[in-house]
């Protein structure tokens, strides 16, 4: 098979996907080399395991190359063997489920303070709770697309209100407006999974309030331990108390006495 020719000098910049948490952990984990090779001829990618998105029609991908200043018409997917004239290889400052390089903080820290100084001039609320209950993620099995952590999570969003909180459903807010309210939160609660590694957008010292679920009966998920330690955050993992609805698939009422009683002690 012959391969492609590209020409003038290229960036590479690892594993692109559509998969939130993985983008954030992986795909931005070289964006560092961006701060001096934002002029670079081509900007190239390789497909990761889930669904790719095109960067121009996948919003985390779109704004966060626009931050460092890199132009979207120079970005390349490869797919395919490909010939290049020179090749900049970046590493990479995060190796999910081990180790992340503190310096990676800096590319979180450049996307947030892009993100807040197009909209420096609005306020965002201080408590928010990221719902997954209009959650659908595509591309994925059956059983595991759309995945709700709590079968009464409506309930479980009241409690929140009733405490101050904002109930947000990330998949329907803009990503530069989240990453703003992100950062302007002094609590961010939730359930473990990609919604959450939003921590790395959050300011040092911010409270993330992690709600166990029959998934995560545990605060030791390493990714998720990655993020925290990325932004600077203080993290409470509080267990899931409650009853067993199917233990197959791993879904649970939440007792919400209980979380109400456990939240109250962490805020």
């Amino acid at each position: 098979m012959a391969a492609d020719e590209l020409g003038g000098d290229c960036l590479y910049l690892g594993h692109y996907t559509g998969h939130y948490g993985h983008f954030l952990l992986e795909t931005l984990a070289r964006f560092w080399a961006l701060e001096s090779k934002a002029d670079a001829d081509r900007f190239l990618f390789q497909p990761f395991v889930h669904p790719t998105p095109r960067p121009r029609s996948f919003a985390p991908a779109k704004v966060c190359l626009e931050c460092f200043g890199a132009d979207l018409g120079r970005v390349s997917l490869v797919r395919k063997a490909t010939r290049v004239r020179r090749l900049v290889l970046p590493t990479s400052l995060v190796e999910i489920k081990r180790w992340a390089d503190q310096r990676q903080r800096d590319v979180y820290r450049t996307i947030a303070a892009c993100c807040g100084s197009q909209r420096s001039d609005e306020r965002f609320e201080s408590r928010l709770y990221l719902s997954r209950r209009r959650f659908k993620r595509f591309g994925l099995t059956k059983r595991s697309r759309g995945y709700r952590p709590f079968t009464n999570e409506d309930q479980v969003e009241s409690l929140f209100r009733s405490l101050g909180f904002k109930v947000l459903h990330p998949e329907r807010v803009d990503f530069a407006q989240q990453v703003s309210m992100y950062g302007q939160a002094d609590v961010v609660a939730g359930s473990p999974g990609s919604a959450l590694h939003n921590a790395v957008f959050m300011k040092p010292g911010a409270l993330l309030v992690k709600v166990g679920n029959l998934r995560h009966r545990s605060a030791a998920v390493t990714n998720q331990l990655l993020c925290d330690e990325l932004g600077g955050v203080r993290a409470e993992f509080l267990p899931f108390e409650g009853r067993v609805v199917d233990r197959d698939r791993r879904l649970g009422e939440v007792d919400i006495g209980c979380l109400r009683e456990r939240l109250e002690g962490v805020l």
